[in-house]
């Protein structure tokens, strides 16, 4: 938890914030806080009004003065790791390039090596005296500075924004959102995507939810409307419609052949 004095607005820590709606309304962070989702949903949106959904896995930054939203799904059991740096730090870790203010949102994963690093680092601050908090400052550096790094380390662009479509399966997000994040045009990257994948992203999401689709219908005993409420289909009909469209059956049909 916070200490008093210099190392007031360092902190650590486990929150659930199960059936909230909303968690930041329009509102400044008065310290640097990162914010690892390890359960829930909901999205972030920026002071340029922009927004990203947050599911589980995700992280993102409060910056210290930054106005920002960010609603939760009440029904999704939010459950979060927070880490805070206090407000005068993490400026100046900016203006040496160890952080990225515009970095906001990103990909973190559910790691469970990472989150044993976190845990201990919470322990070692419970019990630490106040001779050991300078060492623990630099080591709270380092987590978020780790932490970051999956967001900056260089990759497949494509092959991040399929990971990205195909684990946002349920939400009504496209690639804008993505490309947003990740400081990519949309339209030259759209035509890029088509090019190397051989479809839209937006056909690229559908085959991608048609692929679960099957994989519940074949492996779970799921009624065919929670299958579609699953995979963020307005209705069983939509989900029913568009199965047969791309497979040329219905959703029960093909589940009775595979038994």
């Amino acid at each position: 938890g916070p200490r008093d004095g210099a190392w007031r607005q360092i902190g650590c820590g486990v929150k659930s914030k199960d059936g909230l709606t909303i968690d930041y309304l329009d509102q400044a962070s008065p310290t640097c806080c990162l914010v690892w989702i390890l359960r829930g949903s909901g999205t972030y949106a920026d002071d340029q009004g922009h927004t990203v959904s947050l599911a589980a896995g995700d992280a993102f930054l409060r910056w210290p003065g930054r106005r920002h939203t960010t609603r939760l799904v009440p029904d999704s059991g939010w459950y979060e790791f927070y880490l805070n740096l206090g407000d005068e730090l993490p400026l100046l870790l900016e203006q040496l390039g160890v952080l990225d203010s515009r970095r906001t949102v990103w990909r973190l994963g559910l790691d469970a090596a990472r989150l044993g690093r976190w845990l201990a680092f919470r322990s070692a601050l419970d019990r630490a005296g106040e001779q050991d908090l300078p060492a623990l400052c630099v080591q709270a550096q380092g987590l978020v500075v780790e932490a970051l790094g999956t967001a900056t380390r260089p990759a497949d662009p494509v092959a991040a924004a399929c990971a990205y479509l195909g684990e946002h399966l349920a939400e009504r997000e496209d690639l804008r959102s993505f490309c947003r994040q990740q400081g990519l045009d949309y339209e030259t990257f759209r035509k890029r995507f088509r090019r190397e994948v051989g479809c839209s992203p937006s056909h690229y999401r559908i085959h991608r939810r048609l692929d679960r689709a099957c994989a519940l219908l074949n492996g779970t005993t799921w009624p065919v409307a929670r299958i579609a409420a699953e995979l963020g289909y307005a209705s069983a009909f939509d989900f029913s419609a568009q199965f047969r469209r791309h497979l040329g059956l219905a959703p029960r049909t093909y589940r009775a052949r595979q038994s």
